[in-house]
C-alpha cells in the first residue's frame, strides 16, 4: 500500500512514507528467503593435475558451473568424473600443497 505524503519542493511525484519502505524491503526479503538453496562446496580435478572448487546445490549444477568457468580455457579441462562434496580432509590436503 502507498502512502502518499504530500509534494516536496514543488516535485511532481509523491513521496513513500517509512512504512512502503520497510514493506517494500521486507518483501524483497522474503523472496530471497524464498528463493535460495543451501549451497555446498564441490572439489573437483583437471584433466593433467590441479584442482578447484565450486559452491552449488547439487554436484549437477557444480559440474555445469565448472565446464562453463573454464570453457574459455585451451589448457583446463575439467575431470567431471572427479568433481565431489568437498570433505575437512579434502580441504586439508588441499591447503597442505600451499605449505
Amino acid at each position: 500500500m502507498t502512502h502518499l505524503t504530500g509534494l516536496s519542493n514543488g516535485a511532481s511525484s509523491p513521496r513513500l512514507t517509512a512504512d512502503d519502505t520497510n514493506t517494500n524491503t521486507m518483501n524483497k526479503t522474503t523472496a530471497q528467503a524464498t528463493t535460495t538453496t543451501a549451497q555446498n562446496e564441490y572439489l573437483y580435478n583437471f584433466v593433467g593435475g590441479g584442482f578447484n572448487a565450486e559452491f552449488a546445490a547439487s554436484r549437477e549444477e557444480a559440474t555445469a558451473a565448472a565446464i562453463l568457468r573454464w570453457s574459455d580455457s585451451d589448457t583446463l579441462t575439467v575431470n567431471v568424473d572427479s568433481v565431489r562434496l568437498a570433505t575437512k580432509a579434502d580441504h586439508a590436503l588441499a591447503l597442505s600443497l600451499f605449505y
